[in-house]
């Protein structure tokens, strides 16, 4: 089956358009040529480490978010009806506002939100009826403590990532019981009469709100806006206009409520900014560094954890396996591979050898790091076995790429290449791939191309050499982790994980192997010991550098 590449419209990139801001925030427009849908979409990302300093700070701005987004379903409600919809996203790397919908209102939800959550409504809420807000926030403080403490009750896949994201980034999400601590502040608030409950609670969210108001003055964070669709470049500078304005009073107010913090709100407006589309830099400061480790070449780390929950059956076994930078070359050489190994992982770890009815594996890209998974959740057998069985097979799936023909190579080549250049079905769906770069930082909008362009290029050898470096157990150029879940209710039947016990497996004792066993810790400790043995890890550089240079010219680098 051969695949011919149409053309895109939608490969000319994003523009980028500088109306108003300094040299950290920017806007980019593309204007829709291929859909000719009377509609657009908005996506604004605001950078700034406020939402990042506290556990406290994060949850008083989701409960703030909640009581906003109720206040303002009624008036919109006309709005969702004639098909305008709005999000707003908060995470410790800032915060994220999307609107969609026709072109011709879009500029008025978008006004109308923002005015709502950084202006309007934080005065509204210091003179709201307290048995009206004490009713809302009850059932919001409710909600939010039910989905924190149900987090025990989760599958032991989910408890598998939750593991290695704490274990390996830098910027992940607060510690679930961290967050658990800061909503029991609020919950003993409760506990006093309705009026006095009301003040403490609301005065304490306002303060986070202020806060956060206050670092939207232009010197403390950055604004990233994309707008694509059925919209102009004039009419994308005059939304992006109306936003600045909105996040400027908001920042005025913010500083006036905050004693001993007003003036000076328009030092940076006349600041240099790049008119030529080069990328400043210049944002960097105002986000924390969301980076990942480097796992040590040659290395097996183990990490090993009962799962919270003692009524849980399934033990889960879940193999990283690091890549490297994620390049376009060792993009298509991993993307390739996935390919390749896909169906023989799951007949042979799912049919063949009945392991578990869930065989996940596949290709991830975390701070600008590629990766291959592999994740088998099993109820017959422990996750020590998992572990090893997984090993087992791609130690023989080594054998199987070798047999494999040229003919099929060449089908499965072909195979993904067509995946790749699928098209965009939706304007939705072309929003989001170029939202990815612009958000990314990576802005290599023909990214799909350029990888198409080198898998075209790569031989059967060559995808030899890369799986026995990066793939094969015991290559001394594999960078490998484990997590381990088992049941709470079999942990005392399942004996550790030692070195020892690899000897049945010489694939994979060739390689260090490193134990780390979180069992038999309280949440704390074992919280406190995922960030202990992070630490020890070097780490990647910061993703954003590496995007801004990846979006360079680029250089002949090594596969």
């Amino acid at each position: 089956l051969e695949f011919t590449f149409l053309g895109w419209d939608s490969i000319v990139p994003p523009s980028k358009i500088c109306p108003f801001f300094n040299s950290t925030s920017c806007c980019w427009h593309k204007q829709d040529v291929r859909y000719k849908r009377p509609k657009a979409h908005l996506v604004m990302k605001i950078q700034q480490s406020y939402l990042g300093t506290s556990p406290q700070a994060l949850l008083s701005l989701r409960l703030f978010r909640f009581l906003a987004d109720d206040d303002l379903t009624e008036d919109l409600y006309p709005a969702a009806i004639a098909g305008l919809y709005y999000s707003v996203s908060l995470g410790r790397g800032g915060l994220v506002f999307r609107a969609s919908g026709y072109n011709e209102k879009l500029p008025l939800i978008v006004e109308k939100v923002l005015k709502h959550f950084l202006v309007t409504f934080p005065q509204k809420l210091r003179s709201s009826n307290h048995s009206e807000i004490l009713k809302k926030l009850r059932y919001a403080i409710d909600k939010r403590g039910r989905q924190l403490r149900n987090f025990k009750v989760k599958p032991a896949a989910s408890i598998a990532d939750y593991v290695r994201e704490r274990c390996t980034e830098s910027l992940c999400r607060w510690s679930n019981i961290s967050m658990i601590r800061a909503l029991e502040e609020y919950e003993r608030m409760l506990k006093h009469d309705d009026e006095t409950a009301t003040k403490l609670i609301t005065s304490n969210i306002i303060r986070h709100v202020e806060r956060l108001r206050e670092s939207l003055n232009g010197r403390d964070s950055s604004v990233t806006i994309f707008q694509h669709g059925n919209i102009t470049k004039e009419e994308a500078g005059n939304m992006s206009r109306v936003i600045h304005q909105t996040l400027r009073q908001s920042a005025k107010r913010g500083e006036h409520q905050n004693e001993g913090k007003s003036g000076g709100s328009g030092s940076n407006s006349n600041s240099s900014v790049h008119t030529d589309g080069r990328i400043s830099l210049a944002h960097l400061k105002f986000a924390l560094p969301k980076r990942i480790a480097k796992l040590k070449l040659g290395h097996d780390y183990i990490l090993r954890k009962a799962h919270p929950n003692e009524k849980e059956p399934n033990s889960c076994g879940y193999l990283y396996i690091e890549l490297g930078e994620n390049t376009v070359q060792r993009a298509a050489l991993a993307s390739l591979v996935a390919q390749i190994i896909r169906e023989p992982a799951y007949d042979t770890l799912r049919t063949k050898e009945q392991l578990g009815y869930i065989v996940w594996r596949g290709i991830e890209v975390n701070c600008a790091v590629i990766a291959y998974y592999l994740q088998v959740v099993s109820s017959t057998h422990e996750a020590s076995y998992l572990y090893k069985r997984m090993q087992a097979f791609l130690s023989s799936f080594a054998l199987i790429l070798k047999n494999m023909t040229e003919e099929e190579f060449e089908q499965s080549k072909r195979s993904k290449i067509g995946k790749l250049l699928k098209a965009d079905l939706t304007l939705i769906d072309e929003c989001n791939r170029h939202w990815r770069e612009i958000g990314s930082e990576r802005y290599q909008f023909a990214r799909t191309q350029s990888v198409v362009k080198c898998m075209q290029q790569i031989t059967k050898p060559d995808i030899i050499s890369f799986y026995d470096r990066k793939f094969r157990p015991g290559s001394s150029e594999r960078a490998a982790l484990c997590v381990e879940i088992d049941p709470l209710s079999r942990i005392d039947e399942i004996k550790s994980v030692k070195e020892a016990k690899l000897e049945d497996n010489p694939t994979a004792n060739s390689g260090r192997v490193i134990l780390r066993d979180f069992n038999g810790m309280n949440p704390e400790d074992s919280e406190a010991s995922m960030i202990k043995f992070k630490e020890q890890l070097e780490m990647h550089p910061d993703l954003r550098l590496i995007n801004h240079q990846q979006a360079m010219p680029e250089k002949k680098s090594s596969l």
